[in-house]
């Protein structure tokens, strides 16, 4: 049998650690170490990962000082010795057939990557998100594919998240893949999964919602990054670094650059969302971040991105490209105006 190494990042979540530990120990799939990588907890998480670790051998904690969602993740994955990794967020939890059902994708597609839909645990209510409709049972990614698809392939198979996913070990270390996002940008696996893009995976798909995502405003893995706009700036700067490392022709900077905006696009909304609470020179500081680096893109390549991008991002592109707080501001009203009608 095939070793799954599981890592849980913790900290402060002893609301809900017991509940998302108990779904990983009621697996269907009974053959995997979990690593319970203690962020430096100050309530009773750690009391709650030692329990669990007397109790099942298949359990190892680990405590370390707070430095952050990634490097908890990075040191887990360091760890372990599966054939097969999955993170899973410790206010989360899993399907009882998580496991069996993404290293059987895995397996019979003979893929790097397995991912599944999910469903968003709210207090009131939930709501499964089933992945996208154009995303294939199996995609292999090539080069050819990356030229002019990076940015969707991206954002088809939901390369902003980890839990959602089953990675291939050896994949792994072929790709010299780590969690290495600074503790500033705490919270967001995108680079990691950005990055394994360019080695070229192939990809399956679980569209059955296994993994309970949980909506908890008061939880560090929820909280909206505030940095999430110098963030995305970091992000396209490793990706650019790893493009000419790898020696990439220019449409996939192109792509990379498209993918920019996307990011953009969310960040900006969340600005949006927050601009009544803020004084109008502070989002306009905020905004000038995005500036930076899309000033930095010259005229052919804005032209480049314009023709890649899909028809309903080109209005917001086109804005960006002109530098323009209030033009973004008034594009999001208009598209809340829209969505009401």
């Amino acid at each position: 049998m095939n070793l799954v190494s599981i890592v849980v990042p913790v900290f402060n979540t002893s609301l809900y650690l017991n509940q998302c530990i108990e779904s990983i120990l009621s697996q269907s799939y009974t053959n995997f170490e979990l690593f319970l990588v203690d962020d430096g907890s100050t309530d009773s998480s750690l009391d709650i990962c030692k329990l669990y670790e007397n109790i099942d051998k298949r359990i190892t904690v680990i405590a370390k000082k707070n430095e952050g969602l990634a490097k908890a993740r990075e040191i887990g994955l360091m760890a372990s010795k599966g054939n097969f990794f999955v993170t899973i967020d410790s206010d989360d939890f899993v399907e009882k057939d998580y496991l069996e059902k993404l290293l059987v994708s895995l397996k019979t597609n003979n893929t790097d990557i397995a991912l599944c839909a999910k469903k968003v645990v709210f207090k009131q209510n939930n709501a499964i998100v089933n992945l996208p409709k154009n995303a294939s049972k199996v995609i292999r990614v090539t080069d050819e594919m990356l030229n002019r698809d990076y940015s969707s392939i991206c954002r088809v198979y939901q390369m902003s998240d980890s839990w959602n996913k089953m990675y291939k070990m050896s994949f792994l270390k072929d790709s010299n893949a780590h969690f290495d996002m600074p503790r500033e940008f705490n919270g967001t696996d995108l680079l990691f999964n950005y990055l394994l893009v360019l080695a070229c995976p192939s990809i399956s798909c679980v569209d059955e919602p296994l993994y309970n995502y949980r909506i908890v405003e008061t939880s560090r893995v929820r909280k909206k990054n505030k940095h999430l706009e110098i963030a995305f700036g970091y992000i396209l700067d490793r990706i650019v670094q790893q493009l000419r490392i790898r020696e990439k022709p220019q449409e996939q900077y192109i792509q990379a650059y498209s993918s920019y905006i996307s990011m953009i696009k969310y960040a900006s909304l969340d600005l949006y969302n927050e601009v009544r609470k803020k004084a109008k020179k502070e989002i306009k500081n905020e905004f000038s971040v995005f500036f930076e680096h899309v000033v930095k893109f010259d005229e052919l390549t804005k032209k480049l991105i314009l023709k890649t991008v899909e028809t309903k991002m080109r209005i917001f592109t086109k804005i960006v490209f002109r530098k323009s707080v209030r033009q973004i501001l008034i594009y999001y009203k208009l598209r809340s105006l829209v969505k009401r009608v």
